[in-house]
């Protein structure tokens, strides 16, 4: 039988949160769940804010109405939102380099994507000095 402590908490939790149930690759798992332990986070609270940043997408109207000085704050929205993608991709791209056969290190293959990684690093500190 569980203590009211955990009744109470049990409640709260089906009130304010939803249970999402993934199936992944287990190497995938296990990477997430290393670099969730190294950066000192949980996985939920790793999931849940990539499900945030993931969740704002930029819409037509957004993108129309920027030229608008008053919009400021949706134009300051869109730059970090920018920020994020951008920073997905060169995490995919650097994932890349470090998961390239040793055989092809060196190659134009791995040379081109180690450049797009670093300018997308300078893109990357450009846009967040602005911001």
């Amino acid at each position: 039988m569980k203590s009211a402590a955990n009744q109470a908490k049990t409640r709260w939790n089906a009130n304010n949160y939803t249970q999402v149930k993934v199936h992944v690759n287990p190497k995938i798992a296990s990477a997430f769940k290393e670099r969730c332990q190294k950066d000192k986070i949980s996985m939920a609270s790793a999931l849940s804010k990539f499900m945030s940043e993931y969740s704002k997408c930029i819409t037509k109207d957004d993108i129309s109405t920027l030229k608008d000085s008053t919009n400021r704050r949706k134009r300051r929205r869109i730059l970090e939102e920018v920020i994020l993608i951008m920073e997905s991709i060169r995490n995919g791209e650097q994932e890349l380099l470090e998961n390239m056969p040793e055989n092809l290190r060196g190659s134009s293959n791995y040379e081109i994507t180690e450049e797009i990684t670093s300018k997308l690093d300078d893109i990357i500190d450009l846009l967040n000095d602005v911001y």
